[in-house]
């Protein structure tokens, strides 16, 4: 799963640069940005515009048309032709990954690091601030953190920013240990 998301980020960072140098152009990038968060949420909570957008018996043509219709107007020219040309090549499945690099392109240009951190529950106030001072410490950005709680987790948490992954869950040391107690009973307690 992992490594589809990143492929889906890195085809979608071509996009997303393109957006980018328009949107600064035309002044717009916050807008532009609101308007991509806003068409993510809809796919998230509008059943039937998923099923518009990853529909596969729909055609370009008539994918374009649909989202002339429900998108003009409501959404900016520059935000609509970047969803219609994602269509056009059969990236429909690229608009949360495009609105990901988009971000991040903003982030790098404001000197923010786009910080990921994955959590079994809540975290505190006081555990808020100490990962923020520490991201920032270990970016020389100011970090921008978005927080996911992920019971599967169990405990513990993941970190993850540009290029670095903190797994500290204790899913992961479970996993872990797993693969040690596999490796032993196939060659025998006694083989330490």
């Amino acid at each position: 799963m992992a490594e589809l998301i990143d492929k889906q980020l890195a085809a979608a960072d071509a996009y997303a640069a393109a957006l980018h140098d328009l949107a600064r152009s035309t002044g717009t990038v916050a807008e532009t940005l609101d308007e991509l968060n806003e068409l993510c949420r809809l796919l998230e909570i509008e059943p039937d515009f998923a099923l518009f957008m990853g529909s596969g018996s729909l055609g370009s043509d008539q994918r374009a048309a649909g989202l002339e219709k429900m998108l003009r107007g409501r959404v900016s020219d520059l935000t609509l032709n970047a969803v219609q040309v994602l269509c056009a090549h059969g990236r429909n499945d690229l608009l949360p990954a495009l609105r990901e690099r988009l971000r991040a392109r903003i982030g790098d240009e404001a000197r923010q690091a786009r910080v990921t951190v994955r959590s079994a529950v809540p975290l505190d106030p006081p555990q808020r601030e100490e990962l923020s001072r520490v991201a920032a410490t270990l970016s020389g950005r100011t970090p921008v953190i978005q927080y996911i709680v992920q019971p599967e987790l169990l405990g513990g948490l993941i970190v993850e920013f540009d290029d670095w992954r903190f797994d500290n869950s204790v899913r992961r040391h479970l996993e872990g240990a797993r693969r040690v107690l596999e490796d032993r009973s196939k060659r025998g307690f006694s083989d330490n």
